[in-house]
C-alpha cells in the first residue's frame, strides 16, 4: 500500500515525504456555501464563491496563500456554490452556477477576473451546485448535476457553452451537488456522490463521459456534498467529507477501484480508513492540485461563513 503522513491543523497536513505548509489563512469577505478552487496552468489559484444577494466573486491566490488579485464581482447571480475548471487550451476558467428557476448557465472568465465569454444557458435544470471538470481526451469539460427526483446527469460542453455531448442519466441518485475529479493515470472521470440515507458513493465515467457501472458504497456518511481531486503526486485520490457530527471533516485516500490506501499519521498508528480532522466546516469543500509546483489546495467555508484555505502540501 502507498503510505502517506499526514497532520492537520484546520485545514493543514504534513508527509513523511515532503515538507508540508505550515500555515492556514482566512481571506477577505464570506461566503453562504463552499467556494470553489482551481489552478490556473501557471503557479496561482483561482477561487470563486457565492456572497451576499447571491452574488458571485472571484479572487486570485498566490502560492504563499495572499491575495493575488482583489475580488472581483461578476456579473449574474447563483443561490448555489458555483463550479469552476482551468481551460488548458483557452488559458481561463470555465464557470457554471445554478441560476434563477434552477436554470443552468455557464460563462468564461479570465484570471483577472474579468469576462472572456458572456453567460450562456445550458439546457437541463438543477436544485444543486453543478460538478465540472476538464476531460483532456475529449478535450471538453465534463459536467455532472443533480436534476429533477434526484437523479444524476452528465454531459460533455464546449468552452463556448455549446453541449459537445448531450445529457446522459446515470443510474443512482444524489440528495446534494455531485463531485468528479480527471483521474490522468487511468484516463476516466471519478465521480462521488451523496446517495440516501448520507451514504456516500463513488464510481466513474470513461473518458467518452460513459458510466464505467462501479458504483461502490464508501463507508461513512455526510449531510454534505463530498468533494474529490486525483492527486498526481502520491497518484491517489483524495475524498474530503463534512461529518455527520459538529460539522467534523474527514478525508480519506482511495486508490482508483475505491479501496482505502493505508495512511500513516501523525503521533498515530499507520490506519485505513477515514482521518478525523481537526476544524469545522459549514457546508462542503473543494480541492484543486498545482502540477508546476506540486501543491494541493483545500478551500472551506467556516462556520463565521468566512472563507479559509490552506495548501496540503
Amino acid at each position: 500500500m502507498r503510505r502517506a503522513m499526514i497532520t492537520i491543523g484546520f485545514l493543514l497536513l504534513l508527509t513523511s515525504n515532503t515538507a508540508y505548509a505550515d500555515w492556514w489563512s482566512q481571506l477577505p469577505g464570506s461566503t453562504l456555501d463552499n467556494p470553489a478552487v482551481a489552478w490556473d496552468g501557471s503557479g496561482k489559484f483561482q477561487i470563486i464563491v457565492r456572497g451576499g444577494g447571491d452574488t458571485i466573486w472571484t479572487a486570485q491566490i498566490n502560492p504563499d496563500g495572499t491575495m493575488a488579485a482583489p475580488w472581483t464581482q461578476l456579473p449574474g447571480s447563483t443561490p448555489s456554490a458555483p463550479a469552476l475548471g482551468w481551460n488548458p487550451v483557452a488559458n481561463n476558467f470555465q464557470i457554471v452556477v445554478r441560476g434563477g428557476g434552477n436554470t443552468i448557465w455557464t460563462a468564461q472568465i479570465n484570471p483577472d477576473g474579468t469576462m472572456a465569454a458572456p453567460w450562456t444557458q445550458l439546457p437541463g435544470s438543477t436544485p444543486s451546485a453543478p460538478a465540472l471538470g476538464w476531460n483532456p481526451v475529449a478535450n471538453n469539460f465534463q459536467i455532472v448535476v443533480r436534476m429533477g427526483g434526484n437523479t444524476i446527469w452528465t454531459a460533455q460542453i464546449n468552452p463556448d457553452g455549446t453541449m459537445a455531448a448531450p445529457w446522459t442519466q446515470l443510474p443512482g441518485s444524489t440528495l446534494s451537488a455531485p463531485a468528479l475529479a480527471w483521474n490522468s493515470l487511468f484516463n476516466k472521470v471519478q465521480i462521488s456522490v451523496r446517495g440516501e440515507g448520507d451514504t456516500i458513493w463513488a464510481g466513474s465515467l470513461n473518458s467518452s463521459g460513459a458510466f464505467n457501472n462501479d458504483w461502490t458504497i464508501l463507508p461513512g456518511s455526510t449531510p454534505s456534498a463530498p468533494a474529490v481531486l486525483w492527486d498526481e503526486t502520491y497518484k491517489v485520490t483524495w475524498v474530503l467529507v463534512r461529518g455527520s457530527a459538529q460539522d467534523s471533516i474527514y478525508s480519506g485516500l482511495f486508490d482508483q477501484f475505491w479501496n482505502f490506501v493505508e495512511d500513516c499519521l501523525t503521533n498515530v498508528q499507520c490506519h485505513t480508513g477515514w482521518t478525523l480532522l481537526p476544524g469545522m466546516t459549514a457546508s462542503g469543500l473543494s480541492m484543486a492540485y498545482d502540477s508546476v509546483n506540486l501543491k494541493l489546495l483545500i478551500g472551506a467555508r467556516g462556520e463565521d461563513n468566512g472563507i479559509y484555505v490552506a495548501y496540503l502540501y
